[in-house]
């Protein structure tokens, strides 16, 4: 299940790590009730359903196809892709596609794909001298500008920005 940062995990998260940094007297219990506590929030509040073993065999069945397409993507995402050649190396119909990988990833093929450019990009952005439209063209992008929207839908800030703040932080 996907877990929102809440302030009660996160309490709970800082202050196992408080009592680990600080390491006073009883230490190794406070932090064993701060685990079990953490562990109740996410059972109470977090666990949507738990699964019979036959759906858990179908979840298993279909992340084991779904991890063939998550590489294919991860190797060809510079590429144009298709819903429907990625449906077909899962051996479904488009529409049992679409709505599996939007269960089990939480975002559509097509915003799957713009994450793993922008994560690309910002990599090139860091590491290389290469000009904003360079980059958009290497990680599959034909449009400078629709590249620069999705970057700053997904990291707000444009990549040319990105590209100065990263400057700075290194000086």
């Amino acid at each position: 299940n996907k877990i929102p940062m809440k302030h009660d995990i996160i309490d709970c998260v800082q202050g196992i790590i408080d009592e680990y940094e600080n390491k006073e007297m009883g230490y190794e219990l406070h932090i064993k009730s701060l685990v079990y506590k953490l562990f109740v929030i996410l059972l109470r509040k977090h666990l949507k359903k738990v699964l019979k073993q036959n759906e858990y065999e179908i979840r298993i069945r279909n992340l084991e196809r779904m991890n063939m397409v998550l590489d294919y993507i991860e190797k060809n995402f510079t590429q144009e892709i298709t819903i429907d050649e990625l449906a077909a190396m899962c051996c479904v119909t488009r529409y049992h596609f679409c709505h599996m990988f939007k269960k089990l990833t939480g975002k559509t093929v097509s915003e799957y794909v713009n994450f793993m450019r922008i994560n690309k990009a910002e990599q090139l952005l860091k590491n290389t001298d290469m000009y904003v439209n360079e980059i958009a063209e290497a990680i599959g992008f034909n449009d400078t500008n629709y590249f620069s929207r999705t970057y700053r839908k997904f990291r707000n800030v444009s990549p040319a920005n990105a590209r100065r703040l990263t400057a700075k932080e290194m000086e």
